[in-house]
């Protein structure tokens, strides 16, 4: 018997549903513009699929694509972020941290896209 392979994400149908359901409860953050503030904890592989999704959602999205960097997050799904969120801008263990990690994030956003850590 051939299993499915399991998935780390929903159906976009399922994004979708959800963000619409929850956006106009009063506890949702909205963006300053007023769109519903959507993210991810990483997820780069279905960055195409977002284009759909806001679409749909009218949602701002800063996702979590830390795990490739600056450079490569902010073009991926044909640049369909309109921020970054960086979950690597939190120290590791006992290291020290330091602004290079936000300085590439600030750079590579160009002062033309939100950047979020």
């Amino acid at each position: 018997m051939k299993r499915a392979a399991l998935t780390n994400y929903a159906p976009t149908q399922d994004v979708v549903s959800t963000i619409n359901d929850w956006k106009s409860n009063p506890a949702y953050f909205l963006h300053s513009n007023g769109q519903p503030l959507v993210s991810t904890f990483e997820g780069p592989s279905n960055a195409n699929d977002w284009h759909a999704i806001k679409d749909q959602t009218k949602s701002f999205f800063i996702p979590d694509w830390s795990s490739l960097g600056a450079r490569k997050a902010v073009s991926r799904g044909d640049g369909v972020a309109d921020g970054l969120f960086n979950w690597g801008a939190w120290p590791e263990g006992k290291q020290r941290t330091n602004w290079d990690l936000d300085a590439s994030y600030l750079i590579f956003l160009n002062n033309t896209r939100t950047y979020m850590a």
